[in-house]
C-alpha cells in the first residue's frame, strides 16, 4: 500500500462523504434527465457498507507480491459497478485478441494446426503486466470506455449516463484496511465489477498502440494481463518489441517470457514439435493438489464431480493421448492420497476415458433456465434425503392454488456450505483480534445523537435474566430487534424490531415522547418523574434473514425473555398466534 502510488490514506469520515457525492453524482443525472427515476432507486441502495482490503500472496512469484483485493459486495457503488460492467462487455469480447478462458484458447490454438502456411522456427512468447488493475491511467481509462460506449449496437442506456457511472465507481472507491481507510486514486479495485472489464477496455486501446509498430506477431491473443504469441521475426525483432510495449504508457510495465521450444500460458504448456503445436496441462510449483478430503462433510455430488471434473480438464488440455495419460496417473496418485478409494476414482476417470477430445472444445449450450424454485440448505451429514421428501410431498403444495402457481415442479435442491474453520478464525476487518481486545466504537461521528444511546455492555441483567450484547452496533445496523430501557424504571419497557437502520426508528421514538403522541412509549416517557433522558437502547439482535415474519418471529422471543408484554411492560402482541394469521 505504501509503495503504491494508486493509494492515499484518509480519515475515517471520507467513506460518508463518497456515500454522499454518489447520491448527489445520481440526483444530477435525473435532473439532467439522462436516467429516470427507477434507475435511481435501483443505483443507490438502500444498505450498504464499506468495502474490505485483502492481499493474497503470489506464491509463484519469487518476492511473494500480493495481489490486493477490496471487497466489492454490498459498497455504495456495486450496482453502478455492475451495470456499466454489461455496458462494456460487448466491446471487450469482440476485440481481436479476446480469450475468454482456457478453452477458448485452445480452440484458437486448433485452428492455427489447420493452417498449412504455419511458419518454421518461431519464437514462443508470453508477456505479463504488472499490476494492471491499480495502474490504469485514469484518463486514457475513460477515453478508451467513451469509444467502447459510443460503438454499441443497442445503447439502452445513455453514453453520459455509464460514463458518470465509471467515473463515480473510479473516484469514490474507499475502503478499509488494518482499521484504517484509504481511497484509491489511480486504476480499479480488483474485486469491483468493473475491474474486469475496464481493464480489459483499456487493454484493447493498449493492443491499437501496440500494433502501430512495424513488425506483428503471427498470432497475437490476451487474457486480461496475460498475453501469448508466436514470433516469426528473430530474437532480435523481439527484444525491440518488447521495449516498444513498455514505452506506450509510464504506468504500463511489461514483464516477457520467450523460447523456441515450449512455454506456459493460463494453465497450459505449449509446444512446438517438428513445426506442430501441442498443448499439454501445466501446474505451477507451488500447487500442492490439496483437493477436498473423502472424508470431508461435502455432498457426495461434489465428491465424485472432483475426478470427472479435473479428468475433463487434462483430457482437453492434453493434445497428445501420451499427455493425457501420463497426467491421469498423477491425479490418481494425488487424489488416492486424500482418502479417495481407486475403484472410486478409476469409475469416474473411465467415463472421461470415453469421451473425445475434439467434443469437449467447445461450450455447452444452454437450455431455457430451469423454472423451478430453488431449495437452498446449509449442508449437513445427517440431512435426510431431501429430495426424495419434497418429491414425494409435493401433493400437499398443490392443494393450494397459488402455490400450485409457484412450484409447478419440485424444487431444485441446493446446498450452501456451514461455517469453517477459515470463517472462524480469519476475519475480512483485520481488526487485530489476536493482538489486542477490541474497543467498541462509542459513536458513528461526532455529531450522532443516537449512538451516545446505545448500550455498550458485553452483557447486562434484567428480570433475573442476563442479557448478551454485541458492543459494536451503531445507529446505522439495521434489520434488528432492539429493546428500549428506562433508567428510572431500570428495566426495559419495550420490545421492537425494523428492517430499517435502528437510527431511524429511534429517531420516531424520541420525535414520538417530545411531541407527546398518544403511543405506548411516549405515553411511559411523558409520565411523572420520567423524561426523555431515560431513553437507553439496545440492540438485542441482528437478525439473519431479512423478512418481516422473521424479525416478528424474534420480537416476541424477545418480548417473552425480556417480559415486556402488557402489564409488566409496554408491547401488546406478546403471543405468536396473534402474529400468526397474518402470514
Amino acid at each position: 500500500m505504501n509503495e503504491s502510488n494508486s493509494y492515499e490514506k484518509v480519515g475515517k469520515n471520507e467513506y460518508a462523504k463518497s456515500e454522499k457525492n454518489i447520491k448527489k453524482k445520481v440526483d444530477d443525472m435525473v435532473k439532467q434527465g439522462i436516467i429516470g427515476s427507477k434507475m435511481r432507486k435501483y443505483l443507490v441502495p438502500k444498505y450498504h457498507k464499506q468495502g474490505r482490503l485483502k492481499g493474497n500472496p503470489k506464491l509463484h512469484k519469487k518476492e511473494r507480491p500480493l495481489r490486493t483485493i477490496v471487497n466489492g459486495i454490498g459498497t455504495p457503488t456495486e450496482r453502478m459497478a455492475h451495470l456499466a460492467e454489461r455496458e462494456l462487455n460487448d466491446y471487450v469480447t469482440s476485440s481481436p485478441s479476446y480469450i475468454k478462458d482456457t478453452t477458448d484458447f485452445l480452440i484458437q490454438l486448433e485452428a492455427l494446426k489447420k493452417d498449412d502456411s504455419f511458419p518454421e522456427n518461431p519464437i514462443l512468447f508470453c508477456f505479463d503486466i504488472v499490476k494492471l488493475y491499480p495502474s490504469i491511467p485514469k484518463t486514457e481509462g475513460l477515453a478508451a470506455c467513451k469509444v467502447a460506449l459510443e460503438k454499441r449496437s443497442r445503447k439502452d442506456i445513455h453514453t453520459d449516463a455509464v460514463m458518470e457511472m465509471i467515473k463515480s465507481v473510479l473516484e469514490n472507491n474507499v475502503f478499509a484496511f488494518n482499521n484504517e481507510s484509504y481511497h484509491q486514486i489511480e486504476g480499479v479495485a480488483i474485486g469491483s465489477r468493473l475491474g474486469r472489464n475496464y481493464a480489459c477496455t483499456y487493454m484493447r486501446s493498449w493492443d491499437e498502440e501496440l500494433a502501430k509498430f512495424q513488425l506483428q506477431p503471427y498470432i497475437y491473443k490476451r487474457y486480461i494481463d496475460d498475453g501469448f504469441g508466436i514470433w516469426t521475426h528473430g530474437q532480435e525483432k523481439l527484444d525491440e518489441f518488447y521495449k516498444y510495449a513498455n514505452s506506450i504508457h509510464p504506468n504500463i510495465k511489461v514483464e516477457i517470457r520467450y523460447s523456441r521450444e515450449q512455454i506456459e500460458f493460463l494453465d497450459t504448456v505449449v509446444k512446438l514439435h517438428h513445426g506442430k503445436i501441442i498443448t499439454d496441462l501445466y501446474t505451477k510449483p507451488t500447487d500442492k493438489h490439496i483437493y477436498v478430503q473423502c472424508r470431508s462433510d461435502h455432498p457426495n455430488s461434489t465428491k465424485r464431480s472432483i475426478p470427472y471434473g479435473l479428468g475433463l480438464r487434462i483430457k482437453r488440455i492434453c493434445s497428445e493421448e501420451t499427455g493425457y495419460l501420463k497426467h491421469r496417473r498423477e491425479l490418481k496418485h494425488n487424489l488416492r492420497k486424500r482418502g479417495y478409494s481407486s475403484k472410486f476414482l478409476e469409475r469416474e476417470l473411465s467415463k472421461v476415458d470415453k469421451l473425445k477430445r475434439s467434443d469437449l472444445l467447445g461450450y455447452r449450450h444452454r437450455e431455457n433456465e430451469i423454472d423451478r424454485v430453488p431449495l437452498v440448505l446449509t449442508y449437513a451429514k445427517q440431512l435426510p434425503d431431501v429430495r426424495n421428501i419434497t418429491h414425494k410431498h409435493m401433493n400437499i403444495l398443490h392443494k393450494s392454488e397459488k402455490l400450485q402457481k409457484i412450484f409447478k415442479s419440485p424444487p431444485i435442491l441446493a446446498f450452501r456450505r456451514g461455517r469453517n474453520l477459515g470463517d472462524v478464525l480469519v476475519h475480512g476487518k483485520h481488526n487485530k483480534i489476536f493482538k489486542e481486545k477490541g474497543k467498541p466504537e462509542v459513536t458513528c461521528s461526532p455529531k450522532c445523537k443516537i449512538c451516545p444511546l446505545i448500550m455498550r455492555s458485553s452483557s447486562l441483567k434484567t428480570n433475573n435474566t442476563t442479557v448478551k450484547l454485541n458492543q459494536y452496533h451503531m445507529c446505522k445496523t439495521w434489520n434488528a430487534v432492539y429493546g428500549i430501557r428506562c433508567d428510572k424504571c431500570d428495566q426495559f419497557v419495550y420490545v421492537g424490531e425494523t428492517e430499517r437502520s435502528i437510527g431511524e426508528r429511534l429517531k420516531e421514538h424520541l420525535a414520538d415522547v417530545t411531541h407527546g403522541r398518544n403511543k405506548s412509549v411516549p405515553n411511559h416517557f411523558n409520565q411523572k418523574d420520567h423524561s426523555i433522558k431515560d431513553i437507553k437502547i439496545a440492540i438485542l439482535e441482528r437478525c439473519l434473514e431479512n423478512s418481516r415474519y422473521y424479525r416478528k418471529t424474534k420480537e416476541i422471543f424477545w418480548i417473552d425473555k425480556l417480559n415486556t408484554g402488557m402489564p409488566l411492560g409496554l408491547n401488546k402482541k406478546s403471543q405468536l398466534g396473534v402474529l400468526w394469521p397474518d402470514y
